[in-house]
């Protein structure tokens, strides 16, 4: 059951910098990009992540124009050599369900268990509490959390436990092997699938609000917000479902697909991402989804591709995991999601 929230717009207190003895702790910049995407590859490393972040997905991160660095993000250095860091994000949207603020962050495998993650947990639970207070919703206010459920993220799981947090949601992420035959898979009624188009897009965005406005942790994307986190995009792995024609077009369903080259080498084998799928409400059961992934991946298969793969909310209210393990996609691993309400 949803606990109300506390009065978010009390302030809350500003949170101190933690001391970490020998290594200096301050706010990170935009120029930090590099150093933070080499320190997440080391931790991705150490724990066998199947999955990688990529430089430009770091570097898009940090350059969030929602936050500010300056009092939501904090690197501990030794000498020159970024050694942890954290950040606070605040997630925008319309928060009429949740005011959502996700904690990033990690720790250089050599300074593991020397107490470095929990001090820096602490001040972004402090920092998160205190964008949370700064809110004009009366949503409740959720702190996230994400890792993955491998046992090379126990150590991680275990400290967001310790913290107060639980493991709230798990995404599975499959894939489907692309030399399996791939069906002809066809909307019904008067839905045409197209490729995307810059056109389309705040069509897209509109339809992507619709869909997603049952999931849970989703809110309303602003356009702002739409127009960002876009690192890897690739238009011409991405498909639309449109009805209509001229002034009464309509996007009702989409299939937004990313590229991540500097994943292949590590995970073995190449693929193609669906990072979006959705089908607005009232076109829902027209085979528009299958469709829209079949021509996904086709278009994978065509460019060299050996995988399509994606990720699903283990409770989507829309069974997406049936549909996509109907169409031959497999799991591989899950991520958490851990929360804590307030």
């Amino acid at each position: 059951m949803t606990r109300e929230p506390l009065c978010l717009r009390v302030s809350a207190p500003v949170p101190s910098t933690p001391v970490v003895p020998g290594l200096a702790v301050r706010a990170l910049t935009v120029d930090y990009a590099s150093a933070v995407a080499v320190l997440v590859e080391r931790i991705e490393a150490a724990d066998a992540l199947p999955t990688r972040t990529t430089p430009s997905a770091v570097a898009e991160e940090l350059a969030y124009s929602w936050n500010d660095l300056a009092v939501d993000s904090l690197g501990v250095f030794d000498g020159a050599t970024l050694r942890a860091w954290a950040l606070v994000d605040r997630l925008p949207g319309s928060d009429v369900r949740a005011v959502r603020v996700v904690l990033h962050g990690g720790v250089d495998p050599e300074l593991r268990r020397q107490g470095v993650g929990g001090l820096l947990l602490d001040w972004q639970l402090a920092r998160a509490r205190q964008r949370l207070a700064a809110s004009d919703s009366t949503a409740v206010g959720r702190i996230m959390a994400g890792t993955n459920d491998g046992e090379g993220s126990a150590g991680h799981r275990a400290l967001l436990a310790r913290a107060g947090m639980s493991p709230a949601r798990y995404f599975t992420i499959m894939r489907r092997d692309l030399t399996d035959p791939i069906p002809t898979v066809e909307p019904r009624g008067d839905v045409r699938i197209v490729p995307y188009a810059d056109r389309y897009d705040e069509a897209t965005r509109v339809a992507h609000n619709d869909a997603f406005r049952d999931h849970w942790g989703s809110e309303e994307q602003t356009a702002e917000a739409w127009a960002q986190g876009r690192d890897g995009f690739a238009p011409e792995w991405s498909f639309l479902a449109v009805t209509g024609d001229g002034e009464d077009e309509r996007v009702v369903g989409y299939e937004l697909a990313s590229r991540s080259q500097e994943e292949w080498p590590v995970v073995g084998y190449t693929f193609g991402y669906t990072e979006l799928l959705g089908v607005v409400r009232d076109f829902r059961g027209r085979r528009i989804a299958p469709a829209l992934l079949a021509r996904a991946m086709e278009r994978f298969r065509a460019d060299g591709m050996e995988y399509a793969a994606l990720d699903v909310d283990s409770a989507s209210p829309s069974g997406a995991d049936d549909l996509y393990a109907s169409l031959g996609y497999r799991r591989r691993h899950s991520d958490v999601v851990y929360t804590i309400e307030v």
